[in-house]
C-alpha cells in the first residue's frame, strides 16, 4: 500500500469499523470514517477523518467516495441491504476504487443456508460481478455479543438467556476481524479471496457461563429457553419480525452445531492464534461486573 491511499471504512462506529479505524490510523493510514453519526467520538478516530454518510443518500455517498482508493463495506442489516450495498458497489466502481474489502457473515459462499448467508451472497455476488478486486470477511458471531446481548442480565441477575441448547459457537472477537481487515487493506498486490473468520474454540453457553464466573468470582449461570419465548421478548423489545427471523434462525443454527465449525483464517492471516474467549471476558470483565451502568 502506498502512503498516498485513502480507505474509506463505512460502519465506522460499529463494533468492527470502529476498532478497524482505530487500527488503520494508528499504522498511519490515510482513513476516512464514515458512519450516520453527526460526529465520531474523537477517541475513535485518531487521525482519522470523520465524515457523516447515509448509503441510502447518492450523494453522501458520491462526496465520501472522493479520492477513495480503497473501500471496507459494512451495510446495516436491514431489509434493503442488497440494494443498498448494490448501489454503493456501483458507484465505488465509478468513483475509481481500486479494491473493495467487504464484512459478510459466516456461511456465506460455502453452503450456508440461513438467510442472512443468503443476503450476503447476494452482496458478494455483486462485488464480484463488479470487477473490482475483492476480499471477503466471513466472520461468525463475535464475542462482544455476549457483552452486548447478555450483559443486562448478567450483571443484575448473574444469569443469561438464550434457547441455544447444548450447542458450541466458534465466536470470534471483533478485535480480531478490524486486525484481518486492516491487514488485507493495507497488502499489495490486490488478491480476490474469502475467509471465514472464527475463535480458535467452539464454547456453548455453559462453558462462557462458567468462565465468566471464574472471573467476576461469582456464579453466573445459562438459562435455557423456548424459542417462543425468545421470539417474544425480541419483538417486545422493538425488533422488526424480519430482524426477529434472522436471530432466530441463527439460534437454531447455533444449537444443532452449525456455527461450531473453527477456520485457521484468522491464525494463517495474523500469524498469532485467535483471541480466545478467557482473553476477551478479562479484557471487558468490567462491562460484566454488578456494578458496571454500560457495555462496549
Amino acid at each position: 500500500m502506498s502512503d498516498s491511499e485513502t480507505v474509506l471504512v463505512t460502519g465506522a462506529s460499529g463494533t468492527v469499523g470502529s476498532a478497524l479505524v482505530r487500527l488503520l490510523a494508528d499504522r498511519d493510514v490515510r482513513v476516512r470514517a464514515a458512519s450516520r453519526l453527526d460526529r465520531l467520538p474523537d477517541r475513535a478516530l485518531g487521525s482519522a477523518l470523520g465524515v457523516q454518510v447515509e448509503l441510502r443518500d447518492p450523494g453522501s455517498v458520491a462526496e465520501a467516495l472522493v479520492g477513495v482508493d480503497r473501500l471496507f463495506l459494512c451495510t446495516p442489516l436491514e431489509e434493503d441491504m442488497v440494494d443498498v450495498a448494490a448501489r454503493v458497489v456501483a458507484q465505488a466502481c465509478q468513483a475509481g476504487v481500486r479494491q473493495i474489502v467487504r464484512l459478510s457473515a459466516f456461511g456465506a459462499g460455502t453452503g450456508g443456508k440461513t438467510r442472512l448467508a443468503a443476503i450476503h451472497e447476494k452482496t458478494e455476488e455483486c462485488i464480484r460481478r463488479a470487477g473490482v478486486p475483492w476480499v471477503f470477511l466471513r466472520p461468525n458471531a463475535f464475542m462482544q455479543n455476549t457483552v452486548a446481548q447478555f450483559g443486562h442480565g448478567i450483571r443484575r441477575y448473574g444469569a443469561f438467556r438464550a434457547p441455544q441448547g447444548a450447542g458450541r459457537v466458534s465466536a470470534v472477537d471483533a478485535r480480531d476481524v478490524a486486525a484481518v481487515a486492516a491487514r488485507v487493506l493495507t497488502q499489495s498486490p490486490f488478491v480476490n479471496a474469502s475467509y471465514e473468520l472464527t475463535g480458535g474454540e467452539a464454547l456453548s453457553n455453559q462453558d462462557i457461563a462458567a468462565i465468566v464466573g471464574r472471573l467476576l468470582g461469582r456464579e453466573i449461570q445459562y438459562v435455557d429457553t423456548e424459542p417462543g419465548e425468545t421470539r417474544a421478548t425480541l419483538l417486545a423489545q422493538g425488533l422488526s419480525e424480519w430482524l426477529t427471523d434472522i436471530v432466530m434462525e441463527l439460534y437454531d443454527l447455533s444449537s444443532h452445531g452449525g456455527a461450531a465449525r473453527v477456520s485457521p483464517d484468522v491464525a494463517d492471516l495474523l500469524g498469532r492464534a485467535p483471541t480466545s474467549f478467557q482473553d476477551f471476558a478479562a479484557d471487558y470483565a468490567a462491562d460484566l461486573h454488578p456494578e458496571s451502568t454500560t457495555s462496549k
